[in-house]
């Protein structure tokens, strides 16, 4: 979530070092990976320039080994105050985005949710980002998953992985997690090719509803 994806090396590299760590051997690939990346380790960091002042660059990979590693040792070389993520991005998931949404915040996730029910064409999203720019506390669960509705279903949107709608959906709900309330619009508990988590359902289905409705002419106008 506002993570910087910065490559060591390409995927063609990485597949000739997946060559040698199966032909070969471990240490074989580690020779070959250093052969590849030594030459471009200055225009590498050369890509940090502009994060310099900030006060701390957290750096991690799959799974917070070498890859991660030897990035964080470079820019602390470097001047950076950089700090290797323990267990990357895989713990990453399965402690904090996956236990939060199955387990904590199913626990005891205070905020009331206020729903926007109605027919398609009723301005519900408008109203979302109306209240938002308001700043009232809202989360667009149809904009976290890239998907219209049933209506307008992937149209000029792009549809995000479940992996990517969990993080950016946790990161919501983290954030307001203090609010007294969140306005949402109703949803079933799949929007195009994700889920939700099954305590967002529940709250959807249980909390405050509000029925929106508009004329013919109005929900023509919106469509």
């Amino acid at each position: 979530y506002n993570a910087v994806n910065v490559p060591l090396m390409s995927n063609y590299e990485r597949h000739i070092i997946g060559l040698t760590y199966h032909k070969e051997s471990k240490d074989a690939a580690i020779r070959k990976g250093w052969e590849l990346f030594s030459p471009i380790i200055q225009q590498f960091l050369e890509g940090f320039e502009m994060y310099r002042e900030q006060k701390v660059i957290y750096v991690y990979c799959w799974r917070g080994g070498m890859r991660s590693r030897i990035v964080t040792n470079l820019l602390r070389m470097n001047g950076y105050n950089a700090i290797q993520v323990t267990g990357g991005f895989k713990r990453y998931m399965n402690d904090i985005v996956w236990k939060s949404l199955n387990e904590t915040f199913p626990a005891n996730y205070p905020p009331k949710f206020i729903v926007l029910f109605g027919n398609s064409g009723n301005g519900k999203t408008i109203i979302l980002k109306e209240l938002q720019k308001r700043g009232m506390p809202v989360i667009d669960l149809e904009g976290l998953a890239g998907h219209k509705g049933s209506l307008y279903g992937g149209v000029d949107t792009t549809p995000q992985s479940q992996k990517m709608f969990s993080i950016h959906l946790y990161h919501e709900l983290e954030q307001l997690k203090d609010s007294p309330y969140i306005f949402v619009e109703g949803e079933a508990n799949k929007i195009g090719n994700v889920f939700l988590p099954d305590f967002v359902y529940a709250k959807i289905m249980g909390d405050l509803k509000v029925d929106i409705k508009a004329s013919i002419e109005t929900r023509v106008k919106y469509t």
